[in-house]
């Protein structure tokens, strides 16, 4: 017995509305005639790739390459339909990064801005980045509102490196809520006032009580010839000698008495840097080096002393191998070294006791 026409007009409607709502749930929207166009003009390699990246997202696979998903994203992701999208890449990250993700959740971010922020994350080519990012958002985000008051200096110019990188990805607001050339600015009038006291108080102190004496007109002189980022960071030295504090890394050290030295006093300087280098974690390693020298005492000193004020890495290097060559039992023996020593020693002849 045949249907009714009408009767078989609409079991075919439903059964296309059915695969229509079937295929709407499709991550990769082909049913959408410009992603078709598109997908078909890809090569056999970049199709499997959207077919690929298709499952995970339909299978919601958190555990694929990073790498190969980030690229296959920023390449592709136009294809997908941007709900699928943006609900994955959530949870992605937050899988990836859980406990980041679970404070941002908790923050005053809505849901919408914090799929943004996982989609934005794609949008950094390397990882080193992508951690960057997540970590100035939790720091920015510390305590559940915007505060961009929970920024150090070297928060702020990482934050200002990572927009750098979104202005290149063409990603605008990539901290939601915080214009970050905003923040820069207030933190920069923020960091002259400190930087205009910080000098008063060097050019104030009692005579010989700091490791910088700006009281000195040749001192101050070559002090203002120096551009404001130098400045600052010769500051920042001078505050940690004077307040007897060691909390810095080697490099920052190596950076401002290489190129600025000749600005502190030596005697006030030079004990700090010994007391230093016996806190410091480089310790075991400076032991390990000078051990074969045999050099102790106000030797052992000297040599200490000339490497924190060496700025290259490779001249702190050669040094200590000329030192291993040339000294035994804390006795210089030259006759062993060639030509290119000797000349290394002629220009630094003050760091061979």
């Amino acid at each position: 017995m045949k249907l009714p026409s009408l009767a078989l007009m609409l079991i075919m409607l439903l059964v296309r509305a059915s695969v229509g709502f079937q295929e709407s749930k499709e991550p990769l929207n082909l049913a959408d005639p410009d992603v078709k166009k598109a997908y078909d003009k890809l090569s056999p390699d970049a199709k499997r790739t959207v077919n690929r990246l298709n499952e995970i997202i339909k299978k919601k696979d958190y555990k694929p390459n990073e790498e190969l998903l980030q690229l296959a994203i920023l390449t592709h992701g136009k294809l997908f339909r941007v709900e699928s999208l943006k609900a994955y890449t959530l949870e992605y990250v937050t899988h990836a990064h859980p406990q980041i993700m679970n404070a941002l959740r908790k923050s005053t971010l809505s849901d919408d801005k914090l799929q943004l922020i996982a989609i934005n994350y794609f949008m950094l080519k390397e990882a080193k980045y992508r951690r960057d990012y997540l970590q100035v958002l939790g720091l920015l985000y510390q305590g559940g509102k915007a505060n961009p008051a929970n920024f150090t200096d070297a928060d702020r110019e990482l934050a200002l490196a990572l927009e750098k990188l979104f202005v290149q990805a063409r990603v605008s607001k990539p901290f939601i809520d915080v214009d970050i050339a905003e923040v820069d600015a207030s933190l920069m009038a923020s960091r002259e006032k400190d930087f205009e006291k910080d000098v008063n108080d060097i050019i104030n102190a009692k005579a010989g009580s700091s490791v910088l004496d700006l009281g000195l007109p040749s001192i101050k002189r070559d002090f203002d010839l120096k551009d404001k980022g130098t400045q600052v960071d010769i500051l920042k030295l001078a505050k940690l000698v004077n307040t007897k504090k060691y909390d810095v890394k080697d490099e920052f050290i190596f950076q401002v008495l290489g190129e600025h030295g000749y600005l502190f006093n030596s005697s006030q300087l030079n004990g700090w840097l010994l007391t230093y280098s016996n806190s410091n974690k480089e310790k075991a390693y400076l032991d390990k080096e000078l051990a074969a020298t045999g050099l102790t005492g106000a030797k052992r000193n000297v040599v200490i002393i000339s490497y924190y004020k060496t700025r290259q890495f490779h001249d702190r290097k050669y040094y200590f191998d000329i030192l291993q060559r040339a000294y035994t039992n804390g006795t210089p023996n030259f006759s062993k070294l060639n030509d290119d020593d000797r000349a290394f020693i002629k220009l630094r002849n003050h760091m061979f006791p």
